[in-house]
């Protein structure tokens, strides 16, 4: 599929035929899993407001108001970068920002709603180095990343997460130097709670390579105190998915993300025993979500009793998941996930490595997807849910091979959702898998139409544009003048060269060069390039918002622009 499916998306497990064009280090699901224990009081106010993320008194200004207001207070600061077409985002609103408990928690915070379309937003998001939506930042009172919080936590551990980072107030960097350098035995437990709960597929402040990560969480998980039970099963599938990441960067190579054969006994019942303990499972659940066949793999690697053992503690405890009526109905549908790649594994291990055509689902298993979806789509009504439901439903059906029904849910439910666009340029891709071009470029140009928000216009008209140029190559007038209208919107913004945007035009700007290989085209090329350099004096030319070097160097001849964006 040439269409970007989630946002932020799952590493891809084996078996879904995924295409990405954003990073690949969030997850799609964001997890509220369970009521809380007893509730702080209430005010009248807030009780009246739940159900509305607005209840929140977010801050209103400038980002860096924020922070000086943090100084001033000395209280640190709650940062949500969002948008509103992105569907994990109104999970996020919808679930965790609307409890009494989490609103009146952030009364300790300067809370920071920073929407991707608001003014300066791309600067911003460049700045903080944000890798996707959402994403949640604290920092302490001085302005320093503390951590950055993982979206698939129930709401008490959440609210415990919250908790460690208000009393470390320390960067990461630092705490994990400290850890590893005290040894995890020894350790502060606050510390190991940051450890294990930091957002490490967002991380952009360590830095740690997939194989470094390996290490690391391996030895976090070998000497942390036994008693740290939650702390130590998140250590060890940060270990799991570290070295699955391996393996996919090595492709298997020599001994590259391979699990000790002495080991695989004791950390494959290990991860059975995460499977089937409830708590444990909630705090793991991107884990047991998205990573069912890379864990089989490394932990079962031959076919045989063990491997049994596992696929089928996996299949339990998803469809445990699956029939939690206490769940939120996103999270049970998200649990037939993990079902889907099983049995595709089970069926043909290898093609659950390829995003290949060759396994055929069941009737039993299309006809329980059917049956999944046609009850949440009943159960949900609500704009902002159906955002983030219709998604999980669409790549439900497509991924055991009822596309025609994703196509048909898709055009009937679309305009009930908030952002309607993200799903027409789903149908786009659809029809471009058909052989319809001409259908899949009107279904593109309509997304970028009917797409609202400073960096939404230009991510969903650049999204067109380079389907234009791959699907409609030999018609250049259409598309120099297409080009042209969506890049003088773009470049009316003062954060058009930053963050997001930045990164986009990049891309666009290699869709230019491969349709101009030929040198075939180089006058369209160069009046484009003439319309984006005219505009170019209007960007600063220093400072830290400078842009003017990025806009001089569109479609130079010497190459790609001279700035990459964080």
């Amino acid at each position: 599929m040439s269409h970007l499916r989630f946002e932020p998306l799952p590493p891809s497990q084996p078996g879904k035929s995924l295409a990405v064009t954003f990073s690949l280090l969030a997850l799609v699901v964001v997890v509220v899993l369970q009521a809380c224990g007893p509730k702080s009081p209430q005010s009248a106010e807030t009780q009246e407001s739940e159900g509305s993320h607005e209840a929140i008194t977010w801050f209103e200004g400038d980002v860096a108001d924020a922070f000086e207001l943090a100084e001033a207070r000395g209280k640190p600061v709650f940062l949500y970068w969002g948008a509103e077409w992105c569907p994990p985002c109104h999970y996020l609103k919808d679930k965790l920002f609307t409890r009494p408990e989490f609103i009146d928690r952030m009364a300790d915070f300067v809370p920071v709603y920073l929407d991707g379309d608001t003014e300066r937003a791309q600067i911003w998001g460049e700045k903080l180095a944000v890798k996707g939506y959402p994403t949640v930042i604290v920092f302490n009172a001085a302005g320093e990343e503390v951590m950055r919080m993982p979206s698939t936590l129930p709401v008490d551990q959440y609210q415990e997460v919250l908790d460690s980072a208000m009393d470390s107030t320390r960067p990461v960097q630092a705490v994990l130097d400290d850890v590893m350098a005290r040894g995890p035995a020894t350790a502060d437990a606050t510390d190991l709670a940051i450890l294990a709960f930091y957002s490490w597929s967002q991380d952009s402040s360590v830095g740690l390579e997939a194989a470094e990560r390996m290490a690391t969480f391996r030895r976090l998980y070998d000497e942390s105190p036994v008693q740290l039970e939650v702390e130590r099963s998140r250590f060890l599938t940060q270990y799991l998915v570290s070295a699955a990441e391996v393996r996919r960067q090595t492709s298997g190579a020599d001994e590259a993300g391979r699990i000790p054969d002495d080991e695989l006994a004791t950390l494959n019942l290990e991860a059975v025993r995460i499977l089937s303990n409830q708590a444990l499972r909630s705090a793991n659940l991107g884990w047991v979500l998205y990573y069912s066949t890379d864990t089989v793999e490394l932990l079962a690697p031959d076919p045989g009793e063990r491997q049994s053992d596992l696929i089928t503690a996996w299949q339990t405890a998803a469809v445990e998941i699956e029939n939690d009526t206490t769940l939120p109905i996103n999270d049970r549908l998200n649990a037939l996930m993990p079902q889907i790649a099983l049995a595709r594994f089970a069926a043909e291990p290898e093609s659950a490595k390829e995003d290949g055509d060759s396994w055929v689902a069941s009737e039993a298993l299309k006809q329980h997807v059917r049956e999944r979806v046609s009850w949440a789509a009943d159960e949900v009504s609500e704009e902002g849910e159906l955002q983030t439901t219709m998604n999980t439903m669409a790549h439900l059906l497509s991924s055991v091979g009822l596309e025609g029904e994703a196509e048909s849910l898709l055009a009937a439910r679309m305009n009930d959702t908030v952002a309607p666009y993200y799903f027409m340029s789903w149908m786009g891709s659809i029809k471009e898998d058909a052989g319809k071009t001409e259908e899949a470029l009107a279904w593109y140009r309509k997304a970028y139409e009917s797409s609202t928000g400073r960096y939404s216009r230009f991510r969903w008209g650049s999204m067109y544009l380079r389907h234009l140029l791959e699907l409609a190559p030999e018609d250049t007038q259409t598309i120099e003048d297409h080009s042209k209208e969506v890049l003088a919107e773009l470049l009316a913004l003062e954060d058009a060269f930053s963050g997001g945007n930045h990164s986009r035009l990049q891309g666009l700007e290699r869709s230019y060069r491969d349709w101009n290989a030929s040198g075939d085209r180089a006058a369209t090329i160069g009046s484009l390039r003439d319309f984006v350099l005219s505009t170019c004096n209007g960007f600063p030319s220093d400072g830290e918002d400078s842009q003017r070097d990025r806009c001089s160097s569109f479609l130079a001849e010497e190459g790609a622009m001279s700035t990459d964006p964080v």
